[in-house]
């Protein structure tokens, strides 16, 4: 059965939804299992600017941590957001 070019390419769009969708999610849910202890090390890190003293290594540690996992969500929302931009290339 031959397909429509036209299905094909809404095919295209729902998975990269379906992926932005996930996604999301997984960022969100990253972010607030994250935020918690990220705020901990920032706070640290800011007492240490202010007070000139030495930022512990847990807080420094936490924090780069923490942006690093943010990171891969963003990179799949990405790659989800040129699926669906080739979806409407012809």
């Amino acid at each position: 059965m031959r397909e429509i070019p036209f299905m094909a390419d809404m095919k295209k769009l729902a998975q990269g939804i379906v992926v932005a969708l996930v996604s999301v999610m997984v960022g969100y849910i990253l972010f607030n299992s994250l935020y918690q202890p990220t705020q901990i090390a920032v706070d640290d890190l800011n007492e240490t600017l202010v007070t000139g003293g030495h930022a512990t290594e847990a807080g420094i540690a936490t924090t780069a941590w923490s942006f690093y996992l943010l990171a891969i969500p963003l990179v799949i929302l990405g790659g989800a957001v040129m699926l669906i931009v080739n979806a409407f290339k012809t």
